[in-house]
């Protein structure tokens, strides 16, 4: 027995040990990786502005902050720049997502002192035998330990200073919400109706209605139209002209006029110019004639008034007494609204909503089976017997087999995930959700349960058991020591996965080295219009669902481990810390917002904190129990019921004021021009407002004009001068 127990503390040290080898190993590796690309950054910034500064030379308000051009004055704005600054420059969402990052570099390093001087301590001498990082772990203290009891303090303060934090967030987001929805931007005075009972589905039964409900505040109402078939002749038609621009420059450019067949390979050969512009005549003439065509009306209807204040009570009246009745929200922006989703009606929507439901709980599950796969796969020793090429490796070092796995596990998960916002954003959207604002929220809640089950939970438990596998065969009734020592021994995963998501991540996302190369390509070759190469570099927006989940996926690791292996929390905060520097880069010198979410992304990345810390103070009267440390355990219990108490408590007081501008707000405000809310009706009858198309035939005739669709995303208020002097 003795012998048996010498042996299974030998094979404990052994896998202790690899785990301390490859934290190591992965730590070195990604400062490495980190260094070379931040000096590539600094380097290479000064010479491709169109790269590294491109929202400079196509916004012309001055970005805050002083920018010297030095060798490390990326850094400044994130020490200089205030969060107004923020605001007025970048809009709500990106003060939103500034403001989230340093509320969780805050969390991290209030935690930090408590976990490094009280727990690292305790864990130490917690009369375990284990070495390495496991020694400061939990997983160190013996079970019936008296020194758990420094945990269960641990849970209650950090609870108890988290919900302060969010207290004090939402304090400051009310403030700068009312301030976006006190700005009276178009949209603002216009509601969307949903669900229009057929007796109002023509404008003077529908204008009637609405005038009755609220007399001489009514502009106008815009009955929604399928206008499937005119959309597709616009976007040929604009399809048509660049050509027509690309043909008609490469002639100007070379001498020659050029040509092309109907085929890619075959078929007869046209002068383009002659035939794109025959072919754009015709698409003009198609598309004039199907917008003098009487459309199919849809149940939905834009209803715009004429005071922020008719627009602020309809949404949060009641239309009608039926509980069915029409749907009233506030109208999204313009660029953001999804057409197509405005024909499907209420029993439809609701029907997709429990279908795609279904696919995501399946998916969620079923995911599982792949991620497995691919967290066994990473191991060398599994990689080598799938490739018998690769079996040399495994003659290297320990110090570069612990780099390579290291670097490979969290390497792994990214990728493989990185398909996953993709088949949500398109589950999303099959809902019937009017705005495409609102479908980020959405994907933003079904990528987080992806993460919290599958990167987390999945990862956590199933690897804790693997890890342990033989030994809770041969002892079952030991299976909860087991859990409860191999449980925190998984941080070594997760401390890998931030090092490499901190240091490696976000020095890539300063390099962009592949827009570097993609644009670089475009210019030399494809490129010959100047509206082609404002394309060719335009930056895209952030992505704030996937953003905000991956920092949501850190957030709740960092927490649910900071008392289980407290030494994860610095690396949490160097994420989030050294996350806002490059961030706060990023949102003032790259990215340009295409629409807005208005700030609501909020409400959703609050809700998902609330669950981290449930989540947390969950997993610590689990463990805590587990080492049979019962009355420690047991006063844990309080804490999920007065994290859920103080949700209850902001739902009630600062949702309905987050979602509406103020009633007094709205009636100190002065009514804006006539013009201008007869516009904002126009803007949303679709066939209106598209001219005949604007050729440019010369780099020096930009075209200023903003006409269809495709043109409005294409920001065109760049000089030459600008771009060289940013």
């Amino acid at each position: 027995m003795a012998n048996d127990s010498a042996s299974g503390n030998d094979t404990v040290n052994d896998v202790v040990a690899d785990g301390t080898s490859k934290f190591i190993s992965a730590l070195i590796l990604n400062l490495i990786i980190a260094l070379i690309c931040l000096i590539l950054f600094c380097i290479l910034r000064q010479k491709h502005k169109i790269i590294y500064a491109p929202r400079q030379l196509l916004i012309d308000t001055l970005a805050p902050g002083k920018r010297p051009q030095s060798f490390f004055s990326w850094l400044f704005p994130a020490f200089t720049v205030k969060d107004d600054e923020v605001f007025l420059y970048a809009g709500i969402d990106a003060v939103v997502h500034m403001r989230f990052m340093k509320l969780c570099f805050k969390i991290a390093l209030v935690l930090m002192p408590y976990g490094i001087i009280v727990l690292i301590p305790v864990n130490y001498f917690g009369g375990g035998d284990l070495s390495g990082l496991e020694q400061i772990a939990l997983s160190n203290i013996v079970p019936k330990s008296s020194k758990v009891w420094a945990h269960t303090v641990a849970a209650w303060v950090y609870t108890l200073i988290i919900c302060y934090l969010l207290y004090t967030e939402w304090k400051a987001f009310i403030v700068y919400r009312q301030q976006y929805l006190n700005k009276g931007m178009g949209y603002q005075y216009a509601v969307l109706v949903r669900d229009l009972p057929e007796k109002f589905k023509d404008y003077e039964s529908l204008k009637g209605h609405v005038e009755e409900l609220f007399p001489d505040e009514v502009e106008d109402v815009v009955i929604v139209e399928d206008l499937k078939k005119w959309q597709e002749l616009v976007n040929e038609r604009d399809a048509l002209k660049w050509k027509l621009e690309h043909a008609k420059a490469v002639f100007e450019q070379s001498g020659e006029r050029p040509t092309h067949k109907k085929f890619i390979c075959c078929g007869t050969k046209f002068d383009s110019i002659t035939q794109y512009g025959a072919e754009l005549e015709t698409a003009q003439a198609k598309l004039d004639a199907e917008t003098e065509k009487k459309h199919t009306l849809l149940p939905s209807s834009f209803v715009v008034f004429r005071s922020l204040r008719s627009s602020t009570l309809a949404n949060q009246a009641d239309w009608d007494n039926s509980p069915l009745a029409v749907d009233v929200m506030p109208a999204p922006e313009l660029t953001s609204v999804l057409w197509t989703n405005l024909s499907i009606g209420l029993w439809e929507r609701k029907l997709r909503t429990v279908l795609i439901y279904t696919l995501v709980f399946l998916l969620v599950f079923f995911w599982t089976v792949p991620v497995a796969f691919v967290s066994t796969l990473v191991e060398l020793q599994n990689l080598t017997k799938i490739a018998p090429f690769l079996k040399p490796v495994l003659e290297l070092s320990s110090f570069v087999k612990g780099a390579i796995e290291g670097f490979l596990s969290g390497l792994a998960l990214i990728i493989f995930f990185a398909i996953l916002p993709l088949v949500l954003q398109l589950f999303s959207k099959l809902e019937g959700i009017p705005s495409q604002s609102e479908v980020d929220r959405s994907t933003l809640g079904k990528l987080y349960i992806f993460m919290l089950v599958n990167k987390f939970l999945f990862l956590t438990f199933a690897g804790s058991a693997l890890n342990k596998l033989k030994e809770m065969a041969d002892k079952p009734s030991q299976i909860p020591s087991f859990l409860a020592e191999a449980l925190p021994s998984q941080s070594t995963f997760f401390i890998c996965f931030i090092m490499l998501a901190t240091l490696t991540g976000y020095a890539l996302q300063l390099l962009r080295i592949v827009p570097l190369i993609l644009v670089s390509i475009k210019r030399k070759w494809l490129v010959k219009t100047p509206r082609e190469d404002e394309l060719a570099w335009k930056p895209p927006p952030i992505l704030y669902d996937r953003v905000f989940a991956n920092h949501l996926f850190i957030l709740i690791v960092g927490l649910s481990y900071s008392t289980l292996a407290p030494i994860i929390t610095p690396f949490v905060a160097l994420y989030f810390g050294f996350g806002y520097i490059v961030w706060m880069h990023q949102t003032l010198s790259v990215y340009i917002p295409v629409y807005s979410c208005g700030g609501m992304m909020w409400p959703r990345v609050f809700n998902r904190m609330i669950i981290a810390t449930v989540v947390f103070q969950l997993l610590m009267f689990g463990v805590i129990g587990l080492k049979q440390s019962y009355a420690a355990s047991v006063l844990i219990l309080p804490l999920p019921v007065i994290t859920v108490l103080f949700y209850f408590f902001i739902l009630q007081h600062y949702i309905r004021p987050a979602e509406n501008l103020s009633l007094s707000a709205a009636h100190g405000l002065e009514n804006p021009a006539p013009n201008f809310i007869q516009d904002v009706a126009k803007s949303y009858t679709r066939t209106q407002g598209v001219p005949a198309p604007v050729l440019e035939t010369a780099p020096a005739e930009v075209d200023q004009t903003v006409g269809t669709e495709l043109e409005s995303s294409l920001p065109l208020t760049a000089t030459t001068e600008k771009k060289e002097d940013v």
